[in-house]
């Protein structure tokens, strides 16, 4: 109920609970789950697909944590540790602008960083047009400091691309760095990513049993 909402009759009442005796009652993972403000499923960009016989073909695309938990569940360090560093709107503000400055979308593809510097300019306010290893010095620089696995995962890929030089820094999402820096996060966060997948699995199994 909202603030100043009237609350329900006597019948409105008993008819709830007669349904509920009747068809029982759908308990969801709610947004904090995701951990997101608001928007149950809510996500940017295209999600792969949660595998046959779990989702149906409308499914809504997958939340980036959610996202991060699958592709750990599929061994792809890569996309793991780029659904993690995604922006998304319903992170808290000054997480989602740090992580739009760094946008590890447009740079994994292949595992090279992209990128490169625009021809007669630097690079936007944004990141745009900033290599990988650059972008996510300023992302880390924004980042709140409450963000501990995503300051984890911005300076462990930092470092391995020193540890490399000019390679590290054209290949700042090659395969080798994003495990190595997946192997840096505490094991009870990456098994929670994939309890969150499970999660948004629940939700849509929940949801179809519901829709008969």
């Amino acid at each position: 109920f909202g603030p100043g909402a009237e609350p329900p009759g006597r019948e409105e009442v008993a008819r709830a609970v007669a349904s509920i005796r009747e068809n029982g009652f759908p308990n969801y993972f709610g947004p904090q789950r995701f951990g997101m403000r608001e928007g149950l499923l809510r996500s940017e960009g295209p999600s792969p697909s949660p595998g046959e016989g779990v989702a149906p073909a409308a499914a809504p695309a997958l939340p980036p944590a959610a996202r991060a938990g699958l592709w750990l569940l599929k061994g792809s360090a890569g996309e793991a540790v780029a659904a993690m560093l995604s922006a998304s709107e319903g992170q808290p503000p000054r997480t989602q602008a740090a992580l739009s400055v760094f946008a590890p979308g447009r740079a994994l593809g292949d595992g090279k960083a992209g990128g490169s510097p625009k021809p007669g300019g630097g690079a936007s306010a944004d990141g745009e047009g900033l290599r990988p290893f650059d972008a996510a010095y300023l992302a880390l620089k924004a980042l709140p400091k409450s963000e501990t696995t995503l300051r984890l995962l911005l300076r462990e890929l930092r470092r391995h691309a020193k540890r490399r030089g000019e390679q590290g820094r054209r290949r700042f999402f090659s395969a080798e760095a994003c495990a190595r820096a997946l192997a840096r996060v505490p094991y009870r966060d990456r098994r929670f990513l994939v309890n969150v997948y499970q999660s948004y699995v629940w939700n849509l199994t929940a949801s179809g049993l519901l829709e008969g």
